[in-house]
């Protein structure tokens, strides 16, 4: 049996990023300046701004939570509720609150949900 090749374009994209990588890093020891900070200056300022929301552990825990729901876990929706309540803090500035009370805030009044509602 011939085993047969998988004509699959993933494979040619993640060689291409290798060698473009590896061109820049090589030219970059090389001593050639190709001033790239310009190039990825308005990620920079997305990243600035937005990605200290989206590349958190709270919203990561949204992800996991969010593929957990889609395979039918229960369980995943907790995972959600608890990203969302975590990234309140980081989006919104409550004035006269402290950022740090926030979390031991949301512990304690998620405690008290859990045995009241076992109580009742």
């Amino acid at each position: 049996m011939a085993t047969e090749k998988k004509n699959d374009g993933s494979t040619l994209f993640f060689a291409i990023v290798m060698i473009v990588l590896g061109s820049i890093w090589a030219l970059k020891e090389m001593g050639f300046d190709l001033q790239l900070e310009q190039l990825f200056a308005p990620f920079k300022w997305v990243y600035s701004k937005i990605g200290r929301i989206i590349f958190s552990w709270p919203m990561l825990m949204m992800v996991a939570g969010l593929i957990l729901v889609t395979g039918k876990r229960s369980g995943g929706w907790i995972l959600v509720a608890l990203g969302v309540v975590f990234l309140i803090p980081k989006i919104f500035v409550i004035p006269g609150f402290p950022s740090s009370l926030f979390f031991p805030m949301a512990l304690l009044f998620t405690g008290v949900y859990l045995i009241i509602r076992r109580v009742t």
